[in-house]
């Protein structure tokens, strides 16, 4: 064994990769933004929105000043009657009202309504709701043991954690691994002269695209249905929506990653450097797309740029679907499915139009 041919490898590794500025990019600058990102949301204050009914009577003003003085509460409080309303157009996280008391029976019942799609925060209100209601109501005395009831307007206490983050990993990992299987074999069509070759075909750039995109996007779409399968009978999760539904939106998905890794495979010299796309364009859309942190709750800028990202029409999808039982019918899933056609199709289109770039 000679330590001098080592060096001489080891030399030509270092000389070749500090002439490549686009994977010293990658190499560096990628992993320090995604982990800016990370520990920016990782730290974001955060509070969870509770709604109260109020008319203003002893017991209900008591129950509002003990939540609005819980930490990690940010109380909303409601005239009788509008508290479901509000809670089921995504307003309020929760919603306490005082339920009628029964004939015979002493003290105030206050009922805990939990939305349900969100299991973070469901869990802060279960931790925190109730025992501040109950400090309330002993406050007012009476002798009566105080009594606070809950139910779930979705979900429930048969969800687990894994089946409320299902519907976002399920389609967060199958658009991982449909981009880069696609990005890695396009680039490799490309770098052995198959595409250049095709390109002095009759075939038009669109057809060559399409075909693409019919013969990666069959595998894709098997793939994901594999990964969906896998996560309804094998890990079981619960689901209460139209499982062809999910399907649909996860088959669109995975045509759309298709699409975009055709895209992007042209902007990358080698297959590391096609790899090295993963962190630039898979974990963004992790982090801001919904799966750890609500949209809604991140901050204005931040939720403009997860509105431009398809994964985070996905993951409503599926939610909106698995967890809260919507169909085809419901205006939220239709927007979604319609917003990830359009963004497949232009993608579809991008692709096209930079082909013949790529062959030369």
């Amino acid at each position: 064994m000679s330590l001098r041919r080592g060096r001489a490898v080891a030399r030509r590794i270092i000389f070749q990769l500090r002439r490549d500025h686009r994977t010293l990019g990658l190499i560096f600058v990628v992993p320090l933004a995604v982990l800016a990102l990370l520990g920016y949301l990782v730290r974001l204050p955060s509070s969870v929105a509770i709604g109260i009914e109020t008319s203003g009577s002893p017991p209900e003003e008591t129950a509002a000043q003990a939540l609005e003085s819980a930490p990690g509460l940010r109380v909303v409080r409601l005239a009788p009657g509008a508290g479901e309303a509000e809670l089921q157009a995504g307003g309020i996280a929760g919603l306490v009202k005082r339920a009628p008391t029964p004939s015979g029976a002493a003290g105030v019942i206050f009922e805990l309504t939990v939305e349900g799609s969100d299991p973070s925060k469901s869990a802060l209100l279960l931790s925190r709701v109730p025992a501040a209601l109950a400090r309330s109501l002993a406050q007012l005395g009476g002798g009566a043991a105080p009594q606070v009831s809950v139910r779930y307007l979705y979900g429930g206490p048969q969800f687990d954690p894994l089946d409320y983050f299902a519907p976002a990993l399920v389609p967060t990992f199958a658009f991982l691994f449909v981009f880069l299987l696609t990005s890695v074999s396009f680039l490799r069509e490309r770098t052995q002269g198959t595409l250049e070759r095709l390109m002095a075909s009759p075939l038009s750039r669109l057809e060559l695209v399409l075909g693409y995109m019919g013969g990666f996007g069959l595998f894709a779409v098997v793939q994901s249905a594999v990964i969906l399968l896998f996560a309804v009978f094998v890990l079981r999760i619960h689901y209460v929506g139209n499982l062809g539904i999910v399907f649909l939106v996860q088959a669109i998905l995975t045509v759309l990653a298709v699409n975009l890794g055709v895209l992007l495979s042209g902007f990358a010299r080698n297959e590391f450097q096609a790899v090295q796309f993963m962190p630039m364009v898979v974990f963004p859309q992790a982090l801001l797309a919904g799966v750890f942190w609500p949209v809604n709750d991140l901050p204005v800028v931040l939720r403009l740029v997860a509105q431009a990202l398809p994964l985070t029409y996905a993951n409503e999808a599926l939610r909106e679907v698995m967890i809260r039982g919507a169909g085809l019918q419901s205006t939220a899933v239709l927007r979604d499915l319609l917003v990830l056609t359009a963004f497949a199709g232009l993608f579809l289109a991008l692709a096209a139009m930079t082909l013949r770039r790529r062959a030369g």
